[in-house]
Formats: C-alpha cells, sequence, structure tokens
C-alpha cells in the first residue's frame, strides 16, 4: 500500500475534463449534424435538386413544347417511298467515293497490318535481349559458385592440415 492513500486522488480535479463531459459535447456535435443535414434535405440544398421527385399531378405538357411538337411530326409522318433503280443499273457503278473509300480502307488495313508486324518485332527483339542477358547473369552465378567451392574446399583442406599437424605435433605447456 501507499504511505499517502489519498495521493491518487490529490490531483483529479485539477486534470482535464471528465470523460462524460467529451461524451455530451460530442453527442451534442453528432445530433446537431444530423439535424443540420436533414434540414439540408429537406430544402432541397443537398442533392442540388437532381434526385428531386416530380410531384404526382405535376399537370398537362404545354403545347409550345419540343415533346408536343415531336408529337405532332409522329403522327403525321409517312415514310418515302424508296429511290427507283433501273434494272440493269449497279448501286456501286459511277460511285467513285464507295471505291475511295475502299482504298482507304485497304490502305488502314496494310498500315496497321505493318505497325502489328513492327511491334511484333520489337517484343521478340526485346524479349530475345532479355533472355540473353538472363542467360549471362546465370552463367556469371554458376561460375561464381564455382570459384566460391573451390575456395571452400581448399580451405576445408587446410584446416585439416593444420588439425593433423597439431595432433602429430601437440604443443608443449610445460
Amino acid at each position: 500500500m501507499y504511505p499517502y492513500p489519498s495521493y491518487h486522488y490529490f490531483y483529479r480535479w485539477h486534470r482535464r475534463p471528465s470523460r462524460l463531459l467529451w461524451f455530451v459535447l460530442g453527442a451534442g456535435a453528432a445530433t446537431l449534424f444530423m439535424k443540420h443535414r436533414e434540414a439540408a434535405r429537406m430544402n432541397g440544398r443537398f442533392y442540388w435538386g437532381h434526385c428531386e421527385r416530380h410531384p404526382v399531378n405535376y399537370g398537362p405538357v404545354p403545347p409550345q413544347s419540343r415533346i408536343a411538337q415531336w408529337r405532332e411530326e409522329t403522327e403525321n409522318w409517312k415514310p418515302s417511298p424508296p429511290p427507283a433503280v433501273p434494272v440493269g443499273a449497279s448501286v456501286y457503278e459511277g460511285n467513285n467515293m464507295n471505291g475511295f473509300r475502299e482504298q482507304e480502307w485497304d490502305a488502314e488495313k496494310e498500315k496497321m497490318k505493318a505497325f502489328g508486324k513492327q511491334a511484333q518485332d520489337a517484343m521478340t527483339d526485346m524479349s530475345e535481349a532479355t533472355l540473353d542477358s538472363l542467360l549471362t547473369t546465370v552463367t556469371a552465378l554458376k561460375q561464381k559458385l564455382a570459384q566460391h567451392r573451390a575456395q571452400r574446399e581448399q580451405q576445408e583442406k587446410l584446416l585439416e592440415e593444420e588439425i593433423e599437424q597439431h595432433k602429430k605435433h601437440p604443443p608443449r605447456f610445460v
């Protein structure tokens, strides 16, 4: 036990405010925030009016609107007759634009094939270079391992010779 039992409680009222006070302040702040948020939603400021539901009885569409004009146009619409094509004539005869577009399309196809071939060649070269560098790295590591193994075996032989020498001629301490 402590020699002064009231030592622990002596500074209690001179520290920070109690946890109950902080809890009340936090609860009040959260309540104010939620009430403010609800008020903003009710006034339509929260979603800027994009998500508002239209009233159920919003009335007829005014006649000057674009929707009314569109309805009138679609009600009076009649399909136009197809153009008359002579029996012997072809649609593509004499139309130079279609031939030009086909040539342009073929040229684009050739460009894309050339681009694909170039990309394929570049990727092949890059993969070959990567494999070559990987192979040289593996070869260098293999040589390094062989060199370390040779050094280790040489050190083991020297150590064994030293132990044999020590066994044949033990040191004299007298």
